[in-house]
């Protein structure tokens, strides 16, 4: 199980399990926050937590059609 951990204060502390539920970013052009399912973003094993980005539906769409 992977998790994250928060101190809140010296007697409180936060640890909340991440699944394809919970975990989220921010689009890398908009801002806008998108739902990560970071089975997916690391399934050619060439991911890192540090170095990856990911873009919305729309922002996607528009970088794809850039590309054309």
């Amino acid at each position: 199980m992977f998790y994250v951990k928060e101190n809140i204060n010296d007697t409180v502390e936060v640890k909340v399990e991440l699944n394809d539920e919970n975990v989220f970013c921010t689009c890398h052009d908009c801002g806008k926050e998108v739902s990560v399912d970071l089975s997916v973003v690391f399934a050619d094993g060439m991911g890192d937590m540090y170095g990856t980005a990911v873009c919305c539906s729309a922002c996607s769409k528009k970088r794809m059609e850039a590309l054309k």
